[in-house]
């Protein structure tokens, strides 16, 4: 089934077709979130919509595993995993234009969701294994 995701191999296509992907699917339900165009059988039970940041920035952070699995970045001493720094810049930059727009609001709950689904997405990557190293 990793092969399948693209998790284990070197297929380059492969892999940025699953990172485009990821990338798509965040834009795709942050735009019908903000049309007020989610379907309402989507949101229909409690703290539905926690469960849809959980998994739409834990699918994020895995189909960004396809290419960034490996890159660090350099901040002062730290060297930062970039996998779990670029969806955590994602997630805070889509909760600040929420407190902007009138049809959502900024919630500590959705921030926390999201940061939850990268950090399981992490976990989970971490017990799969490495993935080979892709050339710069």
């Amino acid at each position: 089934m990793l092969d399948l995701l693209g998790l284990k191999t070197n297929n380059l296509t492969r892999r940025n077709f699953l990172a485009g992907a990821a990338i798509c699917m965040v834009i795709t339900l942050n735009l019908l979130a903000y049309a007020g165009r989610l379907p309402l059988w989507a949101l229909g039970w409690p703290y539905s919509d926690k469960v849809i940041h959980f998994i739409a920035y834990a699918g994020l952070t895995l189909g960004l595993s396809a290419r960034l699995k490996h890159r660090r970045v350099r901040i002062g001493p730290f060297s930062i995993p970039l996998l779990l720094l670029l969806p955590t810049l994602i997630t805070l930059g889509d909760e600040g234009l929420q407190s902007l727009s009138p049809a959502r609001s900024l919630e500590l709950a959705d921030l926390l969701s999201n940061l939850a689904g990268i950090s399981c997405a992490w976990v989970g990557l971490s017990k799969i294994g490495p993935a080979p190293v892709l050339p710069d």
